[in-house]
Order: C-alpha cells, then sequence, then structure tokens
C-alpha cells in the first residue's frame, strides 16, 4: 500500500468470528452532512453554537456563563415561505432531553418546523412532508 492511501472500510472480523459492529456516527458527522444538504436544497441555514458564553478580559480576566439557550436545536435555518427551522440532531439510539423537548414545543406552538435528526435522510424525509415533493423536482441530491 502506498503512503497516504486508505484502506478500503470493511467489518473487522473477530477472533471468535463474529463480525465487529460499526459505531454510530458522532453528531458533529451527522451535522456536517446536514448542514451541506440544506445548503444544496437552497434553504438558509446555520450551526446554531450552544455552549458557553466568553464574557470579560478585562481586569478580572476572561468569565464563562452559560448559555441562556440551554437545549435549542443544533441546527437553524429559515424554509422557503419564511417558515422558521430547528433541527435537534441526535446520535442513534439516544434521546432528546426535556430542555430539548420544551424547545420542540415551543418552535411548533409558534407555527414552525422542528426535526429530530439521526441522519440525512430523516431530515430529507421531514422537508418533503413540509415542502412537499414538487419543491424538490430538477434538483437531485444523492446522499
Amino acid at each position: 500500500m502506498v503512503k497516504g492511501q486508505r484502506r478500503d472500510r470493511e467489518p473487522k472480523l473477530k477472533a471468535s468470528g463474529v463480525f465487529q459492529k460499526r459505531k454510530p456516527p458522532l453528531e458533529s458527522q451527522i451535522q456536517k452532512l446536514v448542514l451541506e444538504y440544506l445548503k444544496l436544497r437552497g434553504v438558509f441555514s446555520w450551526r446554531n453554537h450552544t455552549q458557553a458564553i466568553i464574557r470579560g478580559g478585562g481586569p478580572e480576566g476572561i468569565r464563562f456563563s452559560k448559555n441562556p439557550n440551554k437545549g435549542a436545536p443544533d441546527i437553524l435555518g429559515i424554509l422557503p415561505g419564511g417558515l422558521f427551522l430547528g433541527i435537534e440532531l441526535k446520535r442513534p439510539g439516544r434521546n432528546p432531553e426535556p430542555e430539548q423537548e420544551a424547545w420542540r414545543e415551543r418552535i411548533c406552538a409558534a407555527g414552525g418546523v422542528h426535526v429530530l435528526a439521526r441522519s440525512v435522510e430523516d431530515v430529507a424525509t421531514a422537508l418533503m412532508r413540509y415542502l412537499g415533493p414538487e419543491s424538490f423536482l430538477g434538483r437531485p441530491v444523492q446522499f
């Protein structure tokens, strides 16, 4: 094998003769794919940073304060027609926290669209449900 060349990613066979399970994708990997998909579809969207906020830098030094928007969706956007979009990303097998459920309820009550996604396919399915399949005609996207 030439240096820098990647090997095929086939499941490894354990000594017992059983294949190892592949690890589920990380949220950051799903997020990158979803943002790219939304961009290809022409949906105005961005990653929502929900970490601590850095304040200060003066004589007291740098201070961190908690983000007041705990539980906000990982990706925010605006769909054609002006609908607000919130996408909460979860790894397969993980469930939303209570704060995330509260955000879902607020978004839906205000007439927005909230998607709980574990893959790009989940986002594609939800958008087709809200926007209709005709909105995607002539704009094929492959995963």
